[in-house]
């Protein structure tokens, strides 16, 4: 249950970030850009034009209106630095880690090629040996099959 309930949070997670990135890119549910995206005072649209914006809030907010929508930039501005430090230092942990298993994958390569390299050398003095060992049976066999035969032919002829 423990890895449902980790799955499901990790899942969750991944749907937050993916609607976090579409709203950014102004990606809407079909996957195409939305319309409010040509805006050149929307501060999240393509053609966003910061003069023009400026004129906009001068024009029709108040002063109180304007400190709060610049504390609220504020407040957005770290919040995304804050996102992109941790994206940064989880990305260079992983980097750190992926650097670490390449690290190890080469040393435990590097050993098996060893011992790889070992055991055929085993495998080659073992097949000698094994090579020398067929050939003196082989006579040997030969031999004790002649005296098989010459003992059969004494005890069937007497």
């Amino acid at each position: 249950m423990a890895t449902t309930a980790a799955m499901e949070e990790e899942e969750g997670k991944r749907r937050k970030a993916h609607g976090m990135l579409k709203l950014y890119y102004g990606i809407n549910d079909e996957g195409k850009s939305s319309e409010r995206s040509l805006d050149p005072t929307d501060i999240d649209g393509v053609l966003f034009n910061p003069e023009l914006y400026l004129t906009k809030l001068r024009k029709e907010k108040s002063l109180a209106e304007l400190m709060d929508i610049e504390a609220d930039m504020v407040r957005q501005i770290r919040a995304l630095d804050s996102d992109m430090q941790t994206l940064v230092y989880e990305n260079y942990n992983k980097l750190i880690s992926a650097t670490d298993t390449i690290r190890k994958m080469k040393n435990d390569f590097k050993k098996m090629e060893d011992e790889m390299d070992g055991l055929a050398t085993n495998m080659a003095v073992i097949t000698e040996f094994s090579a020398s060992i067929s050939s003196t049976l082989q006579e040997r066999h030969q031999h004790i099959t002649k005296l098989s035969v010459l003992l059969a032919l004494l005890i069937s002829n007497p």
